[in-house]
């Protein structure tokens, strides 16, 4: 259940940089040569933030309140223990795997949905509302235009500068971090509801769409940058489709049995194949899935982390079609998974509904 409260937030921003483009922010130092765990059991600077190491049964403190109808992200970069994490218009940066924030920046874009990382501590920001792309680096951050609706977005594990943005109508590729942008695929059917881009492979793309208002959704994936396609056999609807980075095989999916039967409950599903089939991993009506926290695991492709809208954290692993839950602790946002085995990084805020 949401919580419905009212605190005031008073966040005091130290090291804070006008926002702008392309404003210069402080580089932090001292990098480890290795990613840690966490060294701490509460965590500052960053409400709304926390991380557990034992799948959700206990998780570490936060002394700030927590955020009230605006989310929290996080991104883990390939720099180790350094994190960026958005929180309303503040560009946040931790060097300490998450125990330690710092504000340094405040952002001209709003909202951004999704962060995703790229090769040398950066990281990219997108929102499915907007068709604007935030760069960040270790010492700045500016915005960049993609032509359409941003569904999904992917960055060459090998070239931070090699984007692929995936539109409502077309799947767009960049060599320059997408200050300038060429068409790969112009979709005949410009109904894209969801996609997800390989993060070892930004030509690898799954999409779900409908051909026209009322039409099956489908689902189909290419591995050639849209040239060419596979289609999954119809009977779910994606709400959320997503890669997991320890094989390109297994693609991952939160949706809907169809056609719906009733108030139809979002399930979980796994491609072992690279999506030519899905395996229901949940009968119907005994799980309910949040839809925006689908997270494989970096490490075991049959594992992947989910939010449930009872709270709590779902650990799903297809090989046994088991589900671990933890304990309603709090109502996760989001769920991101360390380089350290075993440690999960989670967000959460509080809702009000205002008459």
């Amino acid at each position: 259940m949401k919580r419905f409260l009212i605190p005031v937030l008073i966040l005091t921003a130290v090291n804070a940089v006008a926002a702008g483009r392309g404003r210069v922010i402080r580089t932090p130092h001292g990098t480890p040569s290795v990613w840690t765990a966490p060294n701490c059991t509460t965590t500052y600077g960053l409400p709304g933030f926390y991380f557990t190491r034992d799948e959700g049964r206990t998780v570490s403190l936060n002394p700030h309140p927590r955020p009230v109808n605006s989310g929290v992200l996080v991104v883990v970069t390939d720099v180790p223990n350094r994190m960026f994490a958005l929180f309303g218009d503040g560009l946040y940066d931790s060097v300490d795997a998450g125990c330690n924030w710092s504000l340094r920046s405040r952002l001209p874009l709003q909202p951004v949905s999704t962060l995703t990382a790229a090769p040398g501590g950066r990281a990219y920001g997108w929102s499915y509302a907007d068709g604007r792309i935030l760069r960040i680096s270790a010492s700045s951050f500016d915005v960049v235009e993609a032509s359409g609706r941003v569904m999904g977005f992917g960055v060459d594990p090998a070239d931070a500068q090699h984007v692929v943005a995936v539109t409502q109508a077309k799947i767009q590729e960049s060599f320059d971090g997408g200050s300038n942008w060429s068409d790969r695929e112009v979709f005949a059917f410009p109904m894209i509801e969801t996609a997800a881009v390989d993060p070892t492979d930004v030509r690898h793309i799954a999409i779900s769409y409908v051909a026209t208002v009322g039409a099956v959704p489908r689902v189909e994936v290419t591995r050639d940058g849209g040239i060419t396609w596979q289609r999954a056999p119809e009977g779910v609807r994606a709400w959320k489709l997503a890669f997991s980075p320890a094989d390109p095989n297994a693609i991952w999916m939160t949706g809907r049995a169809w056609p719906p039967v009733g108030a139809a409950p979002l399930n979980a599903y796994q491609s072992a194949d690279g999506g030519k089939t899905f395996d229901c991993l949940a009968p119907p009506s005994t799980l309910y899935f949040n839809n925006l926290t689908l997270a494989p695991s970096p490490a075991d492709a049959h594992v992947a982390a989910q939010a449930s809208s009872f709270g709590g954290l779902a650990i799903i692993d297809a090989a046994s079609k088991a589900i671990r839950f933890a304990p309603a602790n709090s109502e996760w946002i989001s769920v991101t998974w360390s380089p350290v085995p075993g440690v999960i990084y989670l967000t959460s805020s509080d809702s009000v509904i205002i008459n």
